[in-house]
């Protein structure tokens, strides 16, 4: 019978139907999942000399919608990279800490980050190894198995750089050069900071010591150690600097140095180069006084301020000025005059216009004529002197001279955004408030003359009694206290505040954050924040860790006879914390799994988490040397801060992995393998309820079932030599 035209139709219709939702289903499966065979992290910092590592990355753009930096931190991992110097540690590359280590010139560092599939998208495999290619920054990077279990959803990338070429020095400080004074010799002492990268040079000769000399510009001879400064001469000193390994001089192209050089905080001019950017010598001129009259104020006239687009002027009048002068030069200077970019941070040169927007101070070096002063105390500091410029107040620095002088005059005000303090000590049960502290951060410093209730600039309130603490009073466990630190604008710059005249600063306070509260003053701020007063946990005793075996697993089980702290519940999603212990094996460097089976001679480490109960918290945030710890009675090994170390620690013991033990062998209590008068005093422990652990088959010795005194007397006299025999336990 033949179809009707309508049955043929519909039939038509239906194919379609069904080769287009297969089709469509098709589509969605591919967008549902995909095969990942490339990936791309870009915006990593790369490793410089001196530079802190960077840790944040991103991917190029599209790629997030497949996969996605697993943002892991623990230990030396942070937002799920990790940076290693194999040049430290040249067989498996020592991690590198990301709060405090910083990159070195000639050392060979590697890059490591995480990446996790999206979407039920997966990476390439091909024969349970990943076939995708990497790249970081452009380049070829490669790529490894992020977890053993699990090769398609997970994996890292690394880079490996090459030595790290030496860190160039464009700025260098000395100290402590003593001037020239009528009938004194010549001193040839100074001060290097160690951490400057340089050093003097230690050539001598009949002129030269400890990398100093000096010449008699007004005489036109270089001195002798023996010869004496003469009044009314002009000197120079002339100071010959080594740079440290891994550091050299920056140079330019032209052979000459691109180094700014001070001497006691003034400008000094470097001496051409010879292209030898490891040796460099900078040379400074002196005017040696006779008797002197000391000069109290300074005032310094038609100093131009700063207009966009226009070069900097040079010059200024000395009002009743007959006693001082304007004076010095060098690459940045002329006639004692320097201009210096804040928005840049750095000098500029007499030909560089001024830029719009930018903030500016002029520099002006004032030098006593004739047989005058300054009254700068010592030298180091401004002493009484005061200094105006165009009228206004300027602020003095010390140059360590009594005959030269800085005085600077700022032109608008950086604003500040962000403060820190650390070093604050928390309140402790019975102890006395603290008012010392540390401050991070460019732009300010602690008003040590600020308040009536505190000391250098620090205050303590008890919110709890309402009152404000002396001195002299002590903390007391489970009141709340509020520190107040007060902070003072350096000279050109302010705290920034919004449109309702409110402080608009990022506090921090031991790396937490703090609250300021306007004082109607944008050069003073105070920040804020409360504490609760804690008793110290100062003696952690953790027993029950079973120490490792060979041909064993792992076991995470711990007591803790501390009732102010306890285990922390913390697992882990790659299961290498479990019950808040994590086992280590610290011979291949890797963290285990439950699964994982022990290698007899390998060194493991466990760790321990625990957190603070109560009114408690750990002695450790002031130092591990605050607190001791014991894991089976031994010291523990190491204490670790995760970041919070008044309320959260861990505890590490290593322990080197024995043969595996006879489980079946009578006596044999502590399960080391033999029976001796450790297995008695383990049980004797045990049956006092000590909560130690033992092998409860070996610590049946009469074969009853059961593990009582009778079991003790019955080991006891076995070791003494009775005759009598360890039975096998029916125990399983």
């Amino acid at each position: 019978m033949k179809k009707s035209r309508f049955m043929r139709a519909a039939l038509k219709a239906a194919a379609v139907f069904l080769f287009a939702a297969s089709f469509a289903f098709i589509i969605c499966a591919e967008a549902r999942a995909a095969t990942i065979r490339s990936v791309a992290v870009v915006s990593l910092e790369e490793p410089k000399a001196g530079n802190r590592p960077d840790y944040v990355v991103s991917l190029s753009p599209g790629e997030e919608n497949y996969y996605e930096i697993y943002q892991y931190t623990k230990d030396t991992w942070y937002l799920g990279a990790q940076w290693l110097d194999w040049t430290e540690d040249p067989a498996h590359g020592k991690p590198m800490n990301p709060n405090s280590d910083t990159f070195k010139a000639g050392h060979r560092y590697q890059f490591m980050v995480l990446l996790r599939a999206k979407n039920g998208n997966e990476f390439a495999n091909k024969n349970g190894n990943l076939d995708v290619d990497a790249s970081l920054n452009g380049r070829k990077s490669k790529v490894y198995k992020a977890f053993a279990d699990d090769s398609i959803h997970y994996l890292g990338v690394y880079y490996t750089y090459n030595e790290l070429p030496d860190d160039e020095i464009s700025t260098v400080t000395v100290y402590d050069i003593t001037p020239p004074k009528a009938g004194q010799t010549p001193s040839y002492s100074m001060l290097i900071y160690d951490n400057d990268g340089y050093q003097a040079d230690t050539q001598d000769t009949a002129n030269m010591r400890n990398g100093i000399k000096w010449y008699d510009k007004t005489a036109r001879k270089w001195m002798s150690p023996s010869d004496q400064f003469t009044a009314e001469h002009t000197y120079e000193v002339w100071v010959s600097l080594t740079a440290k390994t891994g550091k050299s001089f920056k140079m330019l192209s032209n052979g000459k140095f691109d180094v700014d050089a001070r001497i006691n905080g003034l400008q000094a001019e470097t001496v051409s180069s010879t292209g030898d950017k490891k040796h460099l010598t900078v040379k400074m001129e002196y005017f040696c006084p006779g008797d002197s009259a000391t000069i109290s104020s300074v005032s310094i006239m038609d100093i131009a301020e700063p207009v966009m687009g226009q070069k900097p002027v040079y010059t200024g009048t000395v009002r009743n000025g007959e006693n001082y002068r304007l004076g010095g030069s060098g690459e940045a200077m002329i006639n004692g005059v320097q201009w210096y970019d804040r928005t840049e941070e750095r000098w500029i040169s007499p030909e560089e216009p001024f830029a719009d927007g930018h903030l500016f101070f002029v520099s002006l070096t004032i030098i006593a004529k004739d047989a005058c002063q300054f009254d700068v105390g010592d030298g180091h500091d401004n002493g009484g002197m005061t200094a105006e410029v165009n009228g206004q107040r300027a602020y003095v620095k010390a140059s360590g001279f009594k005959d030269r002088i800085i005085v600077c005059k700022y032109f608008g005000s950086i604003r500040i955004d962000a403060v820190s303090v650390g070093n604050v000590c928390r309140p402790v049960h019975g102890e006395q408030p603290s008012y010392t502290c540390d401050v991070y951060g460019n732009g300010f410093s602690l008003n040590e003359t600020a308040g009536s209730h505190g000391q250098n600039g620090v205050s303590w309130y008890d919110k709890t009694a309402q009152e404000w603490m002396s001195p002299n009073e002590t903390f007391l466990a489970g009141h709340t206290y509020r520190v107040g630190i007060s902070l003072i604008s350096d000279p050109g710059y302010e705290f920034s505040t919004d449109s309702d005249g409110r402080f608009s600063v990022d506090c921090e306070l031991d790396g937490m954050p703090a609250y300021a509260e306007y004082t109607g003053n944008a050069q003073k701020l105070t920040l804020y924040r409360d504490f609760e007063c804690r008793r110290e946990i100062r003696e952690i005793k953790v027993t029950g860790i079973q120490e490792p075996a060979a041909g064993e697993k792992p076991v995470y089980t711990a007591l803790v006879h501390n009732e102010n702290c306890r285990l922390e519940s913390v697992n882990s999603f790659d299961q290498t914390w479990i019950n808040g212990i994590r086992w280590s094996d610290e011979t291949e460097q890797k963290y285990l799994h439950a699964d994982d089976i022990l290698i007899e001679g390998h060194v493991y480490g466990v760790c321990v988490s625990l957190v603070s109960q109560d009114d408690y918290g750990f002695a450790a945030w002031k130092g591990k040397e605050y607190i001791s710890a014991a894991v089976n009675e031994e010291k523990a090994d190491d204490i670790i801060d995760w970041g919070s170390p008044e309320t959260n620690i861990g505890i590490v013991k290593r322990f080197t992995c024995k043969a595996a033990e006879n489980k079946n062998l009578p006596g044999d209590v502590n399960g080391d393998g033999k029976v001796d008068g450790k297995d008695l005093l383990r049980l004797s422990r045990s049956l006092a309820g000590a909560g130690v652990e033992i092998s409860a088959k070996n610590a049946d010795c009469n074969g009853d079932g059961k593990i009582d005194g009778k079991d003790l007397v019955r080991l006891a006299r076995y070791l003494a030599g009775a005759n009598v025999e360890l039975k096998s336990s029916p125990i399983p």
